[in-house]
């Protein structure tokens, strides 16, 4: 694993970006000088657009939080998407920069509230306060927090990050 300072965290690298040596290794931790954090990963299913809570595997292949994930079985790394304002999409095979630390934009269900525990929306790739899905008392998100109420459906929101992960409860 590599370690880079002063990246694109807005940059989406192809495949053939990758085998040519234009995109750091899947891995690389890259921080900005205001030190927010980023591992570069790359996406193994459907889209991923900015804003989006994804799940981390030990391979760093990523795919949208949704609310039937498990967290019994799921990747239990989480971070955020192209976690800027700028409109972006990345598809299959394509490899961006995730962030797992620092202030963030994530996206957001209606009415989320700031400074509670969160959990994986109805919204693929969207938290949530109300604990749909699967929001048992057994699991939530740790290491996420919204920073003001988000005031439309699926909306991004500001957030604070501290290498977010599936958090389970013991009973």
């Amino acid at each position: 694993m590599s370690y880079m300072i002063g990246i694109d965290p807005a940059r989406v690298y192809t495949e053939a970006d990758a085998l040519s040596g234009k995109c750091p290794a899947l891995g690389t931790i890259g921080t900005l000088q205001d030190g927010r954090v980023y591992v570069m990963c790359k996406v193994s299913a459907g889209n991923v657009t900015n804003g989006h809570l994804v799940t981390i595997d030990r391979s760093h292949n990523i795919a949208s939080c949704t609310n039937t994930s498990n967290p019994l079985t799921a990747a239990n790394r989480l971070g955020v998407a192209l976690s800027h304002t700028t409109t972006l999409t990345a598809s299959t095979s394509q490899l961006i920069w995730v962030q797992l630390f620092g202030p963030c934009v994530v996206l957001a269900s209606l009415s989320a509230l700031p400074n509670i525990v969160l959990y994986p929306g109805s919204v693929t790739g969207a938290v949530d306060d109300a604990g749909s899905g699967n929001s048992s008392a057994s699991s939530y998100i740790g290491g996420l927090i919204l920073n003001s109420t988000s005031s439309l459906a699926s909306t991004l929101c500001n957030a604070i990050l501290n290498y977010p992960r599936f958090v389970l409860v013991q009973a």
